[in-house]
């Protein structure tokens, strides 16, 4: 069996508090926005690493521009 990445970990675990946080509570539904938006800049990030990039300063851009053109 595959190992899971640690993005896709934490973006179930957002999924999963924010269904639980739908009936109780706003800041649950913040709090699990946040965690699925880590977890989507956590996938950028591996992929960007196993791509063996060195992205430097503009990381975050290239970070972005990768996802964007992945999608």
């Amino acid at each position: 069996m595959p190992q899971k990445a640690v993005s896709t970990s934490i973006y179930i675990t957002g999924l999963a508090l924010m269904v639980v946080g739908l009936p109780l509570s706003r800041f649950v539904m913040s709090v699990s926005q946040f965690i699925i938006l880590g977890a989507w800049l956590m996938y950028g990030i591996e992929n960007i690493s196993a791509k063996e990039l060195k992205p430097g300063v503009l990381w975050p851009v290239k970070i972005l521009r990768g996802l964007m053109v992945n999608w």
